[in-house]
């Protein structure tokens, strides 16, 4: 069964808040509103960052430092 298409960035700000972010270091890290780095996160679906919808897509992220 094929994996879905990532939703793009633009699309899905407003519904999916959890920002998954994956800095130079490489760790995947969840970045919730209100989170230290969250207004300055940038997403590069390229990279391998996306929005995530429920906090259970975010299983294996960890959780952004306050």
């Amino acid at each position: 069964m094929e994996k879905p298409a990532a939703p793009t960035v633009a699309l899905t700000r407003a519904v999916c808040a959890i920002e998954g972010d994956i800095p130079r270091e490489g760790d995947e890290i969840d970045q919730l509103p209100g989170s230290r780095d969250y207004d300055r996160t940038v997403i590069d679906t390229g990279s391998g960052e996306r929005l995530l919808c429920r906090e259970v897509e975010a299983a294996g992220w960890r959780a952004a430092r306050v």
